[in-house]
């Protein structure tokens, strides 16, 4: 098996954006949504407005956690769990998203967490914007 070396975007603030195509039950097709990665961040995250966008709906049925922010703080969140996530050359079934009102501003859906990597080694190359997945 070979490597995959994968183009990323760098936002303005130095951000690497990643393309995510998400597929949820009783969708007839993939949505498309940019997220942050966040090597820095646990679980991957998604904002409310975005998960609404998405067909989530916050109600009772809905599990909730807790989450520990950046600085400590405790964080409720709701899990949303998609059929499948696809982006950078592979994809996973199954992989709950945390979603609450992060502060992320209004172009991007989320962050996308180590728990999308839990099982891969990838090295990060700002300098030539790629990820390259070690297979």
């Amino acid at each position: 098996m070979s490597n995959k070396k994968i183009p990323f975007e760098l936002s303005q603030d130095g951000l690497i954006l990643i393309d995510v195509s998400v597929y949820f039950n009783g969708q007839e097709e993939y949505k498309h949504i940019s997220m942050v990665l966040d090597t820095g961040c646990t679980n991957s995250v998604l904002h409310t407005i975005e998960a609404e966008k998405l067909g989530f709906i916050k109600n009772k049925k809905n599990k909730k956690s807790l989450m520990t922010g950046a600085i400590g703080e405790a964080i409720t969140s709701y899990r949303f769990v998609p059929l499948f996530m696809e982006a950078l050359g592979f994809s996973k079934e199954s992989m709950p998203l945390e979603v609450f009102d992060v502060n992320i501003g209004n172009e991007y859906a989320g962050y996308l967490g180590l728990d999308f990597f839990e099982d891969k080694k990838f090295t990060i190359d700002l300098k030539k914007q790629t990820i390259e997945i070690y297979e």
